[in-house]
């Protein structure tokens, strides 16, 4: 692979006839995939989460649920356009950029094969995941994209060593951190990017300085969330998520009400026995019914706390979560291996397993009264869904084999460049943290969680591939 210094600036670069080519290529496959869904999904798909985004974004405040960062980009969309249309096309239009901006990086670093770069830019901007996420009104779309351009322009600052380049790399580390709490695994990556690039006095600051950003955002949003909740806690979800992951333990525990001091975990586990051990298997907590369903015990719980405080629903579920994060912490660390056992390496597994899409297909305008919409109700036709599941799932057994492949290549065809090698370490480890805090936070039950994951496979393939001897 050539990485010769080249001659002129990155525009330059892309006003080459091949570049140009490329580009335009690329742009006429995107709009034809963007007319293919915009024909099934004329107006965004609904979820339960879609109300409070919206709501957020009209109120231009964070609320006790969810980050802001999707809310103020839904409100950034609307200062363009209030119709309904907007969000879909803004979430598509970022998709094509981001990818587009780290395919041609990486070709401007990495200059190899024609043929082989070709196939990369297709299939990255072929992601019928993340296509599909850009139609749903949800923080998916603008997650993705705004991590490929967060992985872009590391890769200019490990070439360039700029430190404006740096500086923009961290503005939109906080731009993630505000759209989903998983990016506070991305401090990490920096120290990992800076042992990989290599250690000194100046890297060692810089390595830094993503930890104290991370510490002011938690701070800060644990005070905003204190000024509207009552509770100083972080998240809303987080208690939640981490009690529900731990009764994974349950069923293979003997532990009475009585065996517990603390009062809190006591009044928690008194709700937990009332339901049979069978409703804390894997495929229940996978299914996350103990935070949802009305008939479980979570959502008991969180009834009997409102008429025990006279507490609001959204300041109950606050508080119902922080007791929830003491009894998840209470049975990880009394059963730290049946954790492990029960939750985490199922868990883990459910990473490589094929997720087909499924979401309401009827659309109801009440929920978006921030935006104009032509139609009250609309159902959408399922028949692209139906066509592209049987796709997804070939795809996903075609990215583990392909994965498998390049990192067998990558340990025994030692034909890398040392700069070359330092962005494949990168990829990877990025993967895996990126894995390690899905595995961790919250029971992997579909798409969403593995659609980052596509784009840096390929990515792989392309700088490994193109190393090969012709």
């Amino acid at each position: 692979m050539n990485l010769k210094k080249r001659s002129g600036t990155f525009k330059d670069f892309l006003l080459e006839k091949d570049q140009l080519t490329e580009l335009i290529t690329g742009l006429v496959v995107f709009i034809v995939l963007m007319i293919v869904f915009q024909q099934y999904y004329p107006y965004t798909v609904l979820t339960g989460d879609s109300g409070d985004y919206i709501l957020r974004a009209k109120e231009r405040s964070m609320g006790l649920f969810r980050p802001y960062g999707y809310s103020f980009f839904l409100y950034m969309l609307h200062s363009i356009s209030d119709q309904i249309s907007v969000i879909i096309y803004g979430q598509s239009i970022l998709y094509f950029l981001s990818t587009s901006f780290l395919v041609f990086t990486v070709k401007f670093f990495f200059a190899g094969k024609k043929i082989v770069f070709r196939v990369f830019y297709f299939l990255m901007i072929f992601n019928l995941l993340a296509l599909y996420s850009n139609v749903l009104l949800m923080s998916d779309s603008l997650f993705y994209s705004v991590s490929l351009i967060y992985i872009a322009t590391l890769i200019w600052f490990y070439h360039t060593n700029k430190i404006w380049i740096f500086i923009v790399n961290l503005i939109i580390l906080l731009f993630l951190l505000n759209i989903r709490y998983v990016a506070l695994i991305y401090p990490i990556l920096y120290v990992l990017f800076f042992v990989i690039t290599g250690f000194n006095r100046r890297n060692i600051v810089l390595s830094i300085i993503p930890f104290i950003l991370s510490f002011v955002f938690y701070k800060n949003v644990s005070s905003n969330m204190e000024k509207k909740s009552g509770i100083n806690t972080f998240s809303g979800f987080s208690g939640w998520a981490l009690a529900n992951n731990a009764l994974s333990v349950i069923p293979y525990i003997e532990l009475e009400v009585n065996d517990i001091k603390d009062p809190e975990v006591k009044y928690i586990h008194s709700f937990v026995k009332q339901f049979p051990d069978s409703l804390y298997t894997h495929k229940f907590i996978k299914g996350t019914g103990f935070m949802w369903n009305n008939k479980y015990a979570g959502k008991r719980i969180l009834y009997n706390n409102i008429k025990t405080y006279n507490m609001p629903y959204p300041q109950a579920w606050v508080k119902t979560g922080e007791m929830l994060s003491e009894y998840g912490k209470y049975l990880i660390f009394k059963y730290p291996w049946l954790y492990f056992n029960h939750f985490i390496i199922p868990n883990t597994i459910n990473l490589f397993k094929n997720y087909t899409i499924h979401y309401p297909n009827t659309y109801k305008a009440v929920k978006l009264d921030f935006f104009k919409v032509p139609v009250q109700e609309h159902t959408y036709d399922d028949g692209l869904v139906n066509t592209i599941n049987p796709i997804i799932k070939i795809v996903n057994v075609l990215i583990w084999i392909l994965f498998l492949a390049v990192t067998i290549l990558f340990i025994f065809k030692n034909s890398i460049s040392s700069r070359e090698k330092g962005i494949v370490k990168f990829i990877y480890a990025f993967l895996l943290s990126y894995g390690f805090m899905s595995v961790i936070s919250h029971p992997i039950n579909n798409f969403r969680y593995i659609i980052p994951v596509y784009p840096l496979v390929i990515l792989l393939a392309y700088l490994i591939f193109n190393r090969l001897k012709k």
